[in-house]
């Protein structure tokens, strides 16, 4: 008869095998681009801009002065 494995209880603080570093992997690729691609929302968009607006019209502030 073959007896079943009872999983071992991890420990906490203990990582389990390649668990690290696969998460360290993914935030590469996606801090790359090579990772799966997320649609920004429209709000994302409109916030991206403003600050991109804000920041070119402090530079043309600061370089006229």
């Amino acid at each position: 008869m073959a007896k079943s494995k009872k999983k071992k209880k991890k420990k906490r603080g203990e990582s389990t095998s390649g668990g690290t570093m696969s998460s360290l992997r993914g935030g590469m690729k996606a801090l790359t681009g090579q990772g799966p691609k997320k649609k920004e929302s429209t709000g994302g968009k409109i916030v991206t801009y403003l600050l991109l607006a804000a920041a070119i019209g402090l530079l043309v502030y600061r370089l006229m002065r």
